[in-house]
């Protein structure tokens, strides 16, 4: 049987002498960067669809329907498609920080930064202890790096 090639995302392979992890500082800001950037975009869309209400209630409801759809979408992008197609959100690309599988892969695709995203959403609801792990992990890992074997360096340019 033929097999047809799909898109591929390049795999780069990372010297492991060239690794440094990113310290918890940095991984923080990264973290803190991504979701002001959702929180204040969510501030916009919810603002907007109030001053809408005083227009129509059905057109303030409908717009914040599809601006909370356009918010998810971007959420996706940008903690799921970015480290599984690029290796970074948006927040870690600023911070020059970069998404890595344990045998230093990347970009690390798409189950594992999927399972990843899932469990940062869980880890965040239980006094943010997925975070807080990599103050005390040897590979500056989270939970959520460790249940999709991954981890996070600086980038070397």
């Amino acid at each position: 049987p033929r097999t047809v090639p799909g898109p591929v995302q390049p795999v780069q392979q990372i010297p492991p002498m060239r690794v440094t992890l990113a310290p918890f500082g940095a991984r923080f800001a990264g973290w803190l960067i991504d979701n002001l950037l959702i929180t204040f975009s969510s501030l916009i869309v919810f603002g907007v669809g109030v001053l809408m209400g005083q227009l129509s209630n059905t057109l303030s409801l409908l717009f914040m329907i599809f601006g909370f759809f356009v918010l998810f979408i971007a959420v996706l992008a940008d903690l799921v498609y970015g480290p599984a197609v690029k290796g970074k959100s948006l927040g870690m690309h600023l911070l020059k920080l970069r998404l890595l599988r344990t045998d230093q892969t990347s970009p690390i695709g798409w189950g594992p930064a999927i399972i990843r995203w899932l469990v940062q959403s869980m880890c965040s609801g239980i006094f943010f202890i997925g975070y807080l792990w990599a103050l005390w992990d040897e590979q500056n890992q989270t939970l959520h790096d460790k249940a999709a074997s991954t981890i996070v360096v600086r980038e070397i340019r």
